[in-house]
């Protein structure tokens, strides 16, 4: 945890990857802190330690980088919110209201991937979002993939549903009034 106090940003990266590694409870707060670091290798490590400890008190600062982040952190701080699982769920939601069509297509691509059935109400809602935005995803490569805030929406119910009903907001919320 000292490490974090060290000038060099290859020393601050390594700390954080290895308290992921090692899943240091104890260094969480260190983590989170570490997601706003000068140098954006180390907020990369940092959001991808904080996703190895399962860090549900990080998820708030997490949904902050998908919305301020660059493409690497961006992507980390999704993986991070998925390995998370159910507790990003309800700050998730939430985020399906951002200004940002990113955020937005963002929450909803990882509320699908985590199959949060609390979510199928508010994603439905998002079927007539359609603004453009981007997710980010990928292990060793980032990938910065357009698409729309109800195109994601929709493949989030199918996850979580089981049902393809595609984008069509009048068939969902029929099959929704039904249940």
């Amino acid at each position: 945890i000292g490490a974090f106090k060290c000038e060099k940003w290859e020393v601050r990266n390594a700390a954080a990857w290895a308290l992921g590694k090692m899943r240091a409870k104890e260094a969480v707060g260190t983590l989170i802190a570490a997601l706003k670091d000068e140098d954006s290798d180390v907020r990369e490590a940092a959001a991808r330690a904080l996703g190895e400890m399962r860090a549900k008190e990080a998820v708030g600062t997490l949904i902050a980088t998908l919305k301020n982040g660059n493409s690497y952190e961006r992507c980390a701080a999704a993986a991070a919110l998925v390995k998370i699982g159910k507790g990003a769920a309800k700050p998730l939601i939430e985020a399906l209201k951002d200004r940002e069509g990113d955020v937005r297509c963002s929450a909803a691509m990882i509320l699908g991937m985590i199959k949060a059935k609390e979510a199928v109400g508010p994603l439905i809602g998002r079927l007539k979002d359609c603004e453009l935005g981007c997710v980010f995803f990928g292990r060793r490569r980032v990938a910065l993939v357009p698409t729309t805030v109800s195109a994601e929406a929709a493949k989030a119910l199918k996850k979580i549903t089981g049902e393809n009903l595609g984008e069509d907001y009048d068939r969902w919320l029929d099959w929704w009034r039904r249940r």
